[in-house]
């Protein structure tokens, strides 16, 4: 085969390989709840009203190879007490339960992770409180030292309050519910490794042919 010919197999060859560079993948996976309800009975015509129901979930789940990705979510929801009923309540305070998680209770450990941390980076922060009462954080970031983040054993936090239910007629405004889930992911594709090597093989190759090409042409000539 003429060394044209070959050189050019070889560059198909490496070709073949270049278009695949290796995957290096930044992931995002974060999901945060909350849920209110009545621990005592409620007389009749009291109820507990939240806005698209009185519990919540927001999640988020990503993966990129490539690129940049800022992430940015929140759930809002307006919480209060109703009372349509026609029964004085005589200022009489009512148990509720609240609970509240801001990173994947009973599921996954990791928040974020990276294949390679020396050219990905992921981040996040996730908030949730409930009507000023009860509340949950976390966040972390992911370095050369740690590839992957999140929260050891993730559960869910249960408080109790007391309220005092409305007159008759009358509604209490207790305030909001609010899920925040934010962060960023960025990753750049492993060089080609093998695509490199082969052509630094075929520039090699391709040099040494021609300086032996060279070299016996010269040598005819001095003849």
């Amino acid at each position: 085969m003429g060394i044209w010919k070959w050189a050019a197999a070889m560059a198909a060859f490496a070709a073949l390989f270049a278009g695949s560079p290796a995957r290096a993948d930044a992931t995002f996976n974060v999901m945060g709840f909350w849920d209110m309800g009545a621990i005592d009975t409620l007389p009749d015509g009291v109820s507990l009203q939240c806005t698209g129901g009185c519990y919540h979930t927001l999640s988020f789940f990503d993966t990129i190879s490539s690129g940049h990705e800022d992430i940015s979510l929140s759930d809002l929801s307006e919480i209060t007490l109703v009372n349509n009923g026609d029964q004085s309540t005589g200022g009489t305070y009512f148990r509720f339960g609240i609970g509240v998680s801001a990173f994947n209770p009973g599921g996954s450990e990791i928040g974020v992770s990276v294949d390679n941390p020396a050219i990905e980076f992921a981040s996040f922060f996730s908030e949730v409180s409930v009507i000023g009462m009860a509340f949950d954080s976390h966040g972390c970031s992911t370095s050369a030292s740690q590839p992957a983040c999140g929260v050891m054993s993730p559960d869910s936090n249960f408080i109790t309050v007391y309220l005092l239910l409305p007159a008759p007629g009358q509604t209490i405004d207790l305030g909001s519910a609010l899920i925040s889930i934010g962060g960023e992911l960025q990753s750049v594709p492993e060089p080609p490794s093998i695509a490199i090597a082969l052509g630094a093989l075929l520039i090699f190759f391709v040099s040494a042919k021609a300086r032996r090409r060279t070299v016996r042409i010269s040598s005819r000539r001095n003849d």
